[in-house]
């Protein structure tokens, strides 16, 4: 899935690899790991279509947490250089500097769907069952004892 008009040419090439690509509009679009009856891989965003990743950085941040499977690439001129690291899986699993050639997109692609999501998706496991474990801690010592 791809937003954003400078991403055109990622378009052009992912089609020419027999990949089905969807273009949608606007993050809030996409509630499920499925739109349009096709499955979402990946989602391409032209942050600097929105004006920043201020600007999206909530519906990011809602991406990440309810979709974790769909691995997310963005792309702005605003990056000072391409990003495989797994520094910001909050948000991102790759970001590419535009202009980005090909073998930048290709890479991240790869890089963000089968090295880094697999990460971020482990994490947000262990962080929701940290949190579940400490909830149940915590209704624990609230329930009052009785005593005879």
């Amino acid at each position: 899935m791809l937003i954003g008009p400078q991403l055109d040419r990622a378009r052009d090439w992912i089609e020419a690899q027999q990949v089905a690509v969807l273009t949608v509009p606007s993050l809030s679009r996409i509630r499920s790991p499925v739109l349009t009856g096709r499955k979402i891989s990946h989602l391409v965003v032209d942050i600097d279509y929105f004006g920043g990743v201020w600007e999206i950085f909530d519906e990011l941040r809602r991406i990440r947490n309810t979709l974790p499977e769909v691995a997310v690439v963005l792309v702005s001129h605003d990056f000072s250089q391409d990003d495989f690291r797994c520094d910001r899986l909050a948000i991102y699993d790759a970001a590419l500097r535009a202009p980005y050639s090909l073998a930048s997109m290709e890479f991240g692609l790869t890089e963000a769907g089968n090295v880094n999501n697999p990460i971020w998706q482990r994490r947000l496991r262990e962080l929701q069952e940290n949190e579940r474990n400490m909830i149940a801690q915590g209704n624990a010592l609230d329930t009052p004892t009785i005593q005879r």
